[in-house]
């Protein structure tokens, strides 16, 4: 519900004036990237999900995972260009890393409803 919330609002401030304040969150993390590195870990995880665009990423990276077609190469393209800018391209890493563990635990579940 507060990512929801926090989509909505940002599209409507999109509407509203043309821009996004999202926008200049991601640039400054881009900057701060380039002057001081956030290394891969917890705390850099919880900075890009609190970023709506990578939030967004993860959702439909999940929700695409469960989806039998492909994920245009486009698409893909420009997620990994993201995460160049940001220089975490671990972090798609860790997304397929928990959709592996995710499809794991739903497929034990599963098992065990049909024994």
């Amino acid at each position: 519900n507060i990512h929801l919330e926090k989509t909505y609002g940002e599209l409507q401030e999109l509407c509203q004036s043309g821009s996004s304040s999202n926008y200049f969150i991601f640039e400054n993390m881009t900057s701060l990237q380039k002057s001081h590195q956030l290394k891969k870990g917890e705390a850099t995880l919880k900075s890009f999900f609190k970023t709506t665009l990578l939030s967004n990423m993860a959702i439909i990276t999940s929700l695409e995972s469960w989806m039998e077609t492909k994920t245009s190469p486009k698409v893909v393209q420009l997620n990994v260009e993201i995460m160049k800018r940001l220089k975490g391209l671990w972090f798609q890493g860790y997304l397929s890393q928990i959709i592996s563990r995710r499809k794991k635990l739903t497929t034990y579940s599963s098992k065990d409803v049909l024994d």
